[in-house]
């Protein structure tokens, strides 16, 4: 069981999330970041970019979903919520970090402040409920590459939030640091696991019970 958090989250965006985002933003990366080139033939979204197979998959599902509207738990810079808006313009986006300082990443790097989401991006801690329930509700809530950073004890405590804000879906996207499928159990009986992702198999696809 994992008892420390991977990083210190005060420093975290200097330190290294900010390098990695140059990094990835360069000539000479494995991915793409940005979504540029896709096309939609018969319904079926496309995507030519050399994206990550999990940022393929955090795009696909909402357009294939056909979701109204998105919430990212740790937007970081908002490079996933920003390929989701150029897929899908009229799909709701919303999110949030831990830290200002990653979201304002977003606007200096990718001019997210001229998107109208832009502003629907907050700071919450999602381990806290209490913030977490001022939040607004979306279809499709989804972390990726966030709960694999966590302790046992926060994970525990993000996974039943993001039921508080989802109304439908929620999408798990992380590197098996936890027994993520037996914390869904647990934490989220309201919810099944269903299948449905198309390029990562490090997908957890969850679904609300219907009444």
């Amino acid at each position: 069981m994992k008892n420390y958090d991977d990083f210190g989250w005060e420093d975290y965006t200097k330190k290294y999330y900010e390098p990695e985002l140059i990094t990835q933003l360069g000539s000479n990366t494995q991915f793409d970041i940005i979504l540029k080139d896709f096309e939609i033939k018969d319904n079926e979204l496309i995507i030519n970019d050399n994206l990550h197979p999990s940022s393929k998959e955090i795009i696909h599902l909402p357009y294939s979903l056909g979701v109204s509207s998105v919430f990212e738990c740790g937007v970081g810079c908002g490079f996933h919520l920003n390929n989701i808006h150029t897929v899908c313009p009229n799909i709701e986006i919303n999110g949030c970090d831990y830290s200002q300082s990653q979201i304002d990443l977003g606007k200096k790097y990718l001019q997210l402040d001229q998107k109208d989401f832009y502003s629907r991006l907050c700071v919450t801690d999602m381990t806290k409920s209490e913030q977490v329930k001022l939040l607004p509700k979306s279809e499709f809530v989804y972390c990726n590459a966030v709960l694999m950073h966590l302790c046992y004890d926060k994970v525990k405590s993000f996974i039943p939030n993001m039921g508080i804000i989802s109304s439908k879906y929620i999408l798990i996207m992380e590197r098996p640091d936890h027994d993520y499928k037996l914390l869904v159990e647990k934490y989220l009986p309201e919810f099944e696991i269903i299948p449905g992702y198309k390029y990562s198999s490090s997908t957890l696809l969850l679904k609300r019970y219907e009444d």
